[in-house]
């Protein structure tokens, strides 16, 4: 199982980063190397919402279809795999102050098999640069809404 943690302080009210990160259509905007995420169902927030994604890291494209298994409105979402890669996404959301507030995403990827060890050794090398750009990105985003929301 590979294992990306990633932890971010977002110049946003805790508020705010939740609402932006549970937009499905903000994911492709900071979740590197994603190339599709799309609500197969008409739910598109909230505990039963399904997705199907694309995940490109370096010469390995992961397919899977997620389902939000936990969502707790302004601190958790997460969401399992039920179909495709064994995955699991987990966001936890906290104020840091009245206009901050720290992000963390951790993705489980289990890569099971001959198969499946193989491609976990093809992505390897991609997991930092991953981490690092969607963090950044995850950061970036927030703020950016934030700001619009309050000159809006």
């Amino acid at each position: 199982m590979i294992t990306i943690q990633i932890e971010e302080v977002c110049a946003a009210p805790v508020d705010y980063a939740f609402r932006y990160v549970a937009d499905y259509r903000n994911t492709i905007h900071y979740l590197y190397g994603l190339s599709k995420f799309e609500p197969v169902t008409e739910l598109d927030q909230g505990v039963g919402a399904v997705f199907d994604g694309s995940l490109g890291l370096g010469p390995v494209t992961l397919s899977c279809r997620m389902r939000a298994v936990d969502w707790d409105e302004p601190t958790l979402i997460r969401s399992k795999s039920v179909r495709g890669l064994d995955t699991e996404f987990t966001y936890r959301f906290a104020a840091v102050d009245a206009e901050r507030s720290r992000v963390g995403l951790s993705i489980d990827l289990n890569f099971l098999g001959l198969a499946g060890r193989a491609m976990a050794k093809a992505v390897g090398p991609f997991i930092d640069s991953a981490r690092k750009q969607t963090g950044t990105r995850l950061a970036e985003q927030v703020a950016a809404y934030y700001s619009a929301q309050r000159t809006a």
